[in-house]
């Protein structure tokens, strides 16, 4: 995810995962998909650089909390 620095960020999705594995071996449908504006709390241990770049990494879809403009 793409976004600024401070409070409660809001950024575009850049990937996403497959969805959650379900007893049934299926996948649960993602409700966010690349290109979605989203907004999540910022975690530091979350914060990878990428080629000069600073990304935050969200681990499982439920943190983010909203989507604010969908792609």
């Amino acid at each position: 995810i793409r976004a600024p620095r401070e409070g409660l960020r809001t950024g575009v999705v850049i990937q996403a995962g497959l969805g959650d594995l379900l007893a049934d071996g299926s996948r649960a449908p993602m409700d966010v998909k690349v290109g979605d504006i989203v907004v999540y709390p910022r975690v530091p241990a979350n914060v990878v650089r990428i080629n000069g770049e600073e990304l935050d990494i969200i681990h499982e879809e439920q943190h983010a909390l909203a989507v604010l403009e969908a792609a």
